[in-house]
């Protein structure tokens, strides 16, 4: 007998209390690696530029063959997360799972305006 997969997603409802529920889950492709198990430093993610490679070829060469790349931030180089399986869910679950994502956007703003708060010397 194959177990299902269960994911646990906890929120913060109305009153501030935290909720948990268990939902049908599936692996899919991590998105931060695309796959890979890998990914750049975080020092890179302000990009760089073509001049930064022509000034160094070494470190250029040394990019693409991956040398600077960190174990997935994400996934923990396991290339796939768990997630809820949306075609497995009842109309239950769908509200609970539509809970857990608006709470997980409201965090995400959260930390976004904190950053640019940072930015910005606040």
């Amino acid at each position: 007998m194959i177990d299902k997969m269960i994911i646990v997603v906890k929120w913060e409802d109305d009153e501030g209390c935290e909720r948990e529920a268990k939902l049908p889950g599936k692996y899919e492709v991590c998105d931060r690696c695309h796959g890979r198990g890998v990914h750049d430093r975080q020092a890179f993610s302000n990009g760089i530029s073509s001049q930064d490679f022509m000034e160094d070829p070494d470190f250029a060469e040394d990019y693409f063959k991956g040398v600077y790349d960190v174990r997935c931030t994400v996934c923990g180089g396991k290339r796939v997360v768990l997630v809820p399986n949306e075609d497995n869910l009842n109309d239950e679950q769908k509200k609970i799972l539509e809970r857990y994502y608006e709470n997980e956007r409201a965090e995400a703003d959260s930390r976004r305006e904190c950053d640019d708060e940072r930015r910005m010397g606040c």
